[in-house]
């Protein structure tokens, strides 16, 4: 009897698992006019981080000279640049129109593009002033064309600081065709990004622009496929690697973001498919009281380009007919996985209807009717790029960004190229390049020479007598005792004593630089700034004599500069690297009575995203490598897991997936 009512038992714990399987399936089958809603809780006033501000540009409403009917990636206009338009479309704003912006920490451009040749000459610029027109700051950022007549993604960021969100000042974006080349774009986003706070019971009755990057539920209902997992920021994602047919939605009232009934609905996602060919759809929908489907629209995945093991972004712009709407109406933004697919979303942002006209609204011809004249040493500056030399750099790989990296021509041979000595404790070894097999290769390793690696002393490498020899100068940091000595085979010996320097520029140590030779004089020079002037240290003699040059504003005493020949033309030139607040990076040549800022500097042909002036610390040697008549630049780039970390000295560097430590060689190509 025991035996059969425990089968009894198990039997109807079955029937009623079937019956609650039933039940689930038949609510989950739906169709493409009603997805599923349900509705969560928020956590109170938590912070997270949001779109603050949106403005989205099709061309298809403006008549003026920028757009061009020619081609378009959506509708029929795009604005163009011409070889006979150096600026092209602008948008200018005041600070003080835009809401919330104390807490905006980042401004992303996002757009279509189409060039009939593969460049990255032309720029978009943005710039910000104060209310007497000053600079505050001007970049200028590369719009990447990878292929010829192909619309191509860009993604524009620039990072914005606290103490430039000042009501009073005003901002800028253009697009500088530097080059005289021919670019379209269309479907251009401007936004505004912070931290925002989110309250359950406190949000706005009419925001429209939210922005999702699912590191927590607020806002979203169906959150059971959030999980950590591959994410495209963050760790948290909408993972739909096991098939599930719906995803995350987010419901909203239409009388909680809207004072009428909405005409659009404009939506971004980023996928990330598991499989080849799949069909996900971001849908946006309407219902009204009476559970009646008033609106419905869908893109999915299997129209354009999702490659397998890849984020992609997805846009959707849903126009909306308004005569059967009202405010009650249930307005639901879904993702949907319609052929159960295996895929990854993440970073949904929605913005509900029209942006409604402010102030300062952008002004799309001022850089047209107004011819722009360049200032000496004010932006916008040209760009040379530092080009990714390509070359096997595993035999330096043992070395970190804590290490010391000096460059000269240490060996005596024919090729007259400078050789990279690479110093750790209790390590000094020279490396040349080896042009055959494209490599760096080690020379010899210097023994018996422990001066080399204390720290006490600091060591600069060049001919500074002018005997046409490669010397080692070595000063105490704190004494300022001198000497000079010279390699002979594989050992350092020592020279000849120098006079002391002056124990004023000890203090300026860390910042000193050579300069291999300057205006007429044959011998290298000592480099560094003080009080906005370049001073030189000159060997004349036995002692170091003071050059200084005329003020100059462009200089500020955290400068680091680097002297080469960068355009294989043997005129001497400066880079003039600043790390303040981010990698600044300028060309600069020196005049009979003053400097000059030619270029701003960038690198191309980096792996990824590895862009050099990403990482936390970025190492310079500037040397003669790989060809005798032009300079190139070895690149250390590295990120530092100190606490501390000052953004010069690091006791312990960590090897990040996303950015991993790299060496690379640069060089400008010749123009």
């Amino acid at each position: 009897m025991q035996f059969k009512r425990r089968i009894t038992y198990v039997l109807l714990a079955f029937l009623l698992l079937g019956i609650i399987t039933l039940i689930v399936i038949s609510k989950s089958k739906k169709t493409e006019n009603s997805i599923p809603i349900t509705f969560v809780e928020t956590t109170k006033d938590s912070v997270f981080y949001s779109n603050i501000f949106s403005e989205f540009f099709d061309f298809e409403n403006i008549d003026i000279g920028i757009t061009s009917s020619e081609k378009a990636f959506s509708g029929n206009k795009s604005t163009k640049v011409t070889p006979d338009i150096e600026y092209g479309f602008g948008i200018n704003k005041t600070l003080a129109e835009l809401p919330d912006l104390k807490n905006t920490e980042q401004v992303f451009l996002e757009f279509m593009c189409l060039a009939p040749q593969i460049d990255s000459s032309i720029l978009f610029v943005f710039t910000i002033s104060n209310s007497k027109n000053e600079s505050v700051l001007w970049e200028g950022k590369a719009i990447v064309v990878g292929e010829a007549n192909t619309w191509i993604k860009n993604k524009i960021v620039f990072n914005v600081k606290p103490e430039w969100i000042v009501p009073d000042n005003s901002f800028r974006f253009y697009i500088w065709n530097r080059d005289k080349k021919e670019l379209h774009v269309d479907d251009l986003k401007f936004t505004l990004y912070g931290k925002k706070i989110y309250k359950e019971l406190a949000i706005s009755p009419f925001e429209t622009n939210f922005f999702f990057d699912f590191e927590n539920t607020n806002g979203i209902t169906g959150t059971d496929n959030l999980k950590e997992t591959t994410a495209h920021s963050g760790k948290i994602a909408c993972d739909l690697s096991e098939g599930q047919e719906f995803g995350i939605s987010v419901v909203k009232k239409m009388n909680e973001i809207s004072s009428e009934p909405i005409t659009k609905i404009s939506a971004s996602v980023w996928f990330y498919p598991l499989t080849d060919n799949t069909n996900t759809v971001l849908t946006a929908s309407i219902v009204n009281e009476k559970k009646e489907t008033v609106f419905w629209g869908g893109k999915g995945t299997d129209v354009g380009s999702f490659p397998k093991n890849k984020w992609t972004k997805m846009n959707v712009v849903y126009a909306i007919p308004t005569d059967k709407l009202s405010m009650n109406d249930i307005v639901t933004v879904n993702i949907w996985n319609k052929g159960k697919n295996k895929i990854i979303a993440d970073d949904l942002e929605i913005v509900y209807g029209e942006l409604p006209n402010r102030k300062g609204e952008s002004n799309m011809s001022g850089f047209l009717e107004n011819k722009f004249t360049p200032t000496k040493n004010k932006p916008p500056f040209q760009t040379a790029y530092f080009n990714n030399h390509h070359v096997n750099v595993t035999s330096l790989e043992t070395y970190e960004g804590n290490n010391n990296f000096y460059s000269g021509d240490f060996i005596a041979d024919k090729n007259n190229l400078d050789e990279l000595l690479c110093v750790k404790v209790g390590k000094a070894n020279v490396f040349s390049y080896n042009a055959e097999k494209k490599s760096f290769e080690i020379k010899l390793e210097i023994i018996d020479s422990e001066i080399i690696w204390d720290d006490s002393k600091a060591l600069f490498t060049a001919d500074f007598d002018g005997d046409n020899k490669c010397d080692f100068l070595f000063i105490d940091k704190v004494t300022g005792e001198t000497a000079l000595y010279n390699l002979s085979d594989n050992k350092l010996k020592e020279g000849r004593k120098i006079q002391s320097i002056d124990k004023m520029f000890l203090k300026y140590i860390s910042s000193m630089t050579v300069t291999k030779k300057l205006s007429n004089k044959k011998n290298a020079t000592l480099t560094f700034v003080v009080k906005n002037k370049i001073h030189f240290l000159v060997l004349n003699g036995d002692a170091f004599e003071t050059q200084e040059s005329t003020t100059s504003e462009i200089f500020n005493n955290s400068d680091k500069l680097y002297s080469g020949a960068f355009f294989k033309n043997n005129v001497v030139q400066f880079l003039q690297l600043n790390t303040n607040w981010r990698f600044d990076l300028k060309l600069v040549e020196q005049n009979k009575s003053d400097f000059e800022i030619k270029y701003v500097v960038d690198f191309k042909g980096y792996k990824n995203d590895y862009n050099p002036k990403y990482y936390e610390l970025t190492k310079l040697i500037t040397g003669n490598f790989i060809a005798s008549n032009k300079t190139s630049i070895v690149v250390i780039s590295c990120n530092c897991k100190d606490n501390d970390f000052d953004g010069i000295n690091c006791k312990t560097f960590e090897n990040i997936k996303e950015l991993p430590n790299a060496i690379n060689v640069y060089s400008i190509n010749a123009e």
